[in-house]
Parts: C-alpha cells; sequence; structure tokens
C-alpha cells in the first residue's frame, strides 16, 4: 500500500517506482577483506549518479570510484588504497583513502588536482590506473589516458603527497614539489 502511494506520488514528478527491488542493496564486489555495494535510492533526477559504498571491517566510506576490486593492498596487506569521488554542485572532489587494517584508522588526503582513482584496472592500455609499493614506506600512483600520463608519489606515514609529474606525449610538462 505505501509503496503504491509512493509511486502514485513520485508519478507526479515523472518518476516511475515498479517495485521495492529498485531500492535493493546490490553487493557488486566482496572478498574476505571489503564490500562493494550500490545503495539504489529514489531521485527526482533519472540520470542522478548513485554513488558506490565501500565498506571494511563496519566502517563505509561513500563514493568509491574505480573498478573490480576496487582497492590495492599495501604494505603486506596492513594498508588498503583506494580512491572516492565526491560529486558537487560547484566542482568534484577526489580522494585518496589510506586504511589501516590493523588499527581501523582512515587517512584521506585531496587529490582533485590530478585524475587517479577514476579508471581503476581497466584491462586497456590506454586507460588504466596502477599503484606500485616504493621503498621507505612510499607509493606510486599512475594514471594512464592515451597520450597523457600522471605519476604522483606518496608517503604511507604521514599521508601525503611527496611530489608529482604530468606527461604528455612522453615528456614531463608540469611537476610538483
Amino acid at each position: 500500500m505505501v509503496l503504491k502511494l509512493l509511486s502514485l506520488l513520485l508519478s507526479c514528478f515523472s518518476i516511475p517506482v515498479y517495485s521495492a527491488d529498485l531500492l535493493k542493496t546490490e553487493t557488486l564486489y566482496e572478498d574476505s577483506l571489503v564490500r562493494v555495494v550500490r545503495e539504489n535510492h529514489l531521485s527526482l533526477n533519472p540520470h542522478a549518479y548513485v554513488p558506490l559504498v565501500l565498506i571494511v571491517e563496519k566502517q563505509r566510506f561513500k563514493g568509491v570510484h574505480g573498478r573490480k576490486p576496487y582497492y590495492y593492498k599495501l604494505d603486506g596487506g596492513h594498508h588498503i588504497l583506494f580512491s572516492l569521488l565526491r560529486i558537487g554542485l560547484l566542482g568534484d572532489t577526489r580522494m585518496a583513502v589510506l586504511y589501516d587494517v590493523r588499527s581501523g584508522r582512515a587517512q584521506k588526503l585531496d587529490i582533485s588536482q590530478f585524475h587517479w582513482g577514476s579508471m581503476g584496472r581497466s584491462g586497456t592500455a590506454d586507460l588504466t590506473d596502477n599503484v606500485s609499493e616504493r621503498s621507505g614506506g612510499k607509493v606510486m600512483l599512475t594514471c594512464r589516458e592515451f597520450g597523457y600520463r600522471e605519476e604522483i608519489e606518496l608517503a604511507i606515514e604521514p599521508f601525503k603527497v611527496v611530489g608529482w609529474r604530468k606527461f604528455r606525449d612522453g615528456k614531463v610538462f608540469t611537476k610538483g614539489p
């Protein structure tokens, strides 16, 4: 009865609601460490972005971005790294999140000026994100988009950007500390 009433009300706004199945949570990926779900919701915009939620040890991170498995294991599995995207009216915000599996502590770092985190492991050489561990507790994030490439070097403790370079057609065109 409530669903029919809601459907009737929303039909005034041209939003069809056919069943409660539209509101169910859908698991997209799950392993022993994380679960990634899509939490469907009603919206007045039929093209609304539905953010994915990464759940690790009962902590929820809304807006996880990329492709399966949505995260990278670091430091022998003691840390995981993933990307969050927040879509906003005045601009989008991209965050790199470092989650310490041992302590349950999450550290976020704004990386909005970079493209890393959206491609995940796309399977093509032209569109891909990658993570490689470096010595001294550092990590290199690499994003490739056709003739464009970015490298972002991060320190794990404290979690911060150490340096970055942007390449076009194989040549550095800008870099930073």
